[in-house]
């Protein structure tokens, strides 16, 4: 029961995630469903059909030759992940940093730190801070993982045939043909974005101890950084100066569409370095215990 208490947040997040994920999957079933009954009615149309030399010929030609391709599991995941869970991609941030900032800003807001100070070396304080911040961080992933076993159990196959031949991914046809290292790829990036938010949230509760106010401060943070990579570094240096499609590597916010235009491995490299870079500036900000007690006791 003080599990369920004391993770509450976390949990209400997992659960409306795994609502939209499932909502769309229950979408996208009734929506394969409609095409292969739409297909059925096609070929038996024509089959029933004296087609020959009548405006029917070219389409019923086609329909017969057109072999019943399953579809697949990354048809599948398009619709329900990019096409559903993509589409509240700006606001998944707080999904994450909500429940992370819930334990970590009530711990130095009512000054617990000190009475742990008193008793505990600042080593272990450390230590229960991030890790108190950093559960949340398997929110995403798990609903990931859920999301490639609910599109395997509705495709049933991997076979990228019918994703390749009517275009329903948004990924190349090499990645397609490597579906262990696509899913492997894709549950590290998403690792390596929460590794980010919670940093974020982090930086931020350090000066700002105040719930609500860390909260919003995070997904400012979060906007301004996408807005300096995305316009900055994209939008200006790889788009109008080099002429180069590679400067998508830098749209972080758009991580669940895993562009694979310059590759899988590329679009690790933003998300890692930055998760690098924010654990580094966390790591010294939390250096000082002096200067983190003074904060928490001037801030009421």
């Amino acid at each position: 029961m003080n599990f369920f208490k004391k993770n509450f947040l976390g949990i209400i997040s997992f659960l409306i995630l795994l609502i939209i994920v499932v909502f769309s999957s229950v979408k996208f079933i009734e929506q394969r469903n409609s095409i292969e009954q739409r297909n059925a009615e096609n070929k038996s149309f024509c089959l029933k059909t004296e087609y020959k030399n009548t405006e029917y010929e070219n389409y019923c030609v086609e329909v017969l030759n057109n072999k019943n391709i399953k579809m697949d599991f990354f048809t599948a995941y398009t619709n329900i992940i990019v096409l559903g869970l993509g589409r509240y991609t700006f606001i998944l941030f707080l999904f994450v940093i909500i429940p992370s900032l819930y334990n970590t800003s009530k711990y130095l807001k009512n000054k617990i730190i000190i009475d742990d100070a008193q008793r505990m070396n600042y080593k272990n304080i450390k230590k229960k801070i991030i890790f108190e911040s950093y559960k949340p961080i398997l929110i995403l992933p798990i609903i990931i993982v859920i999301s490639f076993v609910i599109c395997y159990v509705i495709s049933g196959n991997f076979d990228a045939t019918y994703a390749i031949k009517n275009s329903t991914t948004v990924w190349s046809e090499a990645t397609l043909k490597k579906p262990i290292l696509f899913m492997t790829m894709y549950i590290i990036n998403v690792i390596f974005h929460c590794i980010l938010y919670i940093n974020i949230s982090l930086i931020i509760v350090r000066k700002y101890h105040n719930y609500f106010v860390a909260t919003i401060l995070s997904f400012l943070l979060y906007i301004g950084i996408e807005a300096i990579l995305e316009i900055g570094l994209n939008g200006i240096l790889f788009t109008s100066i080099l002429k180069s499609e590679a400067g998508i590597i830098f749209n972080i916010m758009n991580y669940i569409t895993f562009n694979d235009g310059v590759g899988i491995l590329p679009i690790l490299f933003v998300p890692t370095t930055l998760a690098i870079l924010t654990s580094v500036i966390v790591y010294f900000k939390y250096k000082d215990k002096e200067m983190l007690i003074i904060d928490c006791e001037s801030n009421d």
